[in-house]
């Protein structure tokens, strides 16, 4: 994910207006927000996104999960996420001691549980993931 910039023309009449655009693009950060959770997951999540990425926290434990089929666990609005580049984004959980899962967050703010290697009844952790 990346800043929206203005391009800055020579000599324009608006280089100032476009400047502190650019550089409250650069400085944007949404907070924390909560994010719907989509059956089949229960659990706690939350997203914020700055310039540097979306960084997810919380956890979800699966509700009869299938690695057959990845389901799409929640949506964050794209009004809040920096334009996005590049493919969707995959990334790696913990799950337990000693498990993981795989996770997407595609370019429409979808995302995605795609496959646990562990037990469906223990939590999957998003706590310091930051896609960019």
């Amino acid at each position: 994910m990346a800043a929206n910039l203005i391009k800055i023309e020579p000599l324009s009449g608006t280089w100032a207006g476009d400047m502190d655009k650019n550089l409250a693009a650069l400085n944007a950060d949404t907070g924390w927000l909560p994010v719907t959770l989509f059956a089949p997951v229960n659990g706690r999540l939350f997203y914020r996104a700055t310039p540097n990425g979306v960084t997810l926290r919380g956890f979800v434990t699966p509700v009869s999960f299938s690695n057959v089929q990845p389901v799409k666990i929640a949506s964050i609005p794209m009004n809040t996420v920096l334009t996005p580049s590049g493919d969707d984004r995959a990334f790696i959980l913990a799950q337990g001691p000693s498990n993981y899962a795989v996770s997407t967050l595609s370019q429409t703010g979808e995302l995605w549980l795609v496959s646990i290697s562990g037990d469906n009844s223990i939590p999957v952790h998003f706590d310091g993931v930051t896609i960019n």
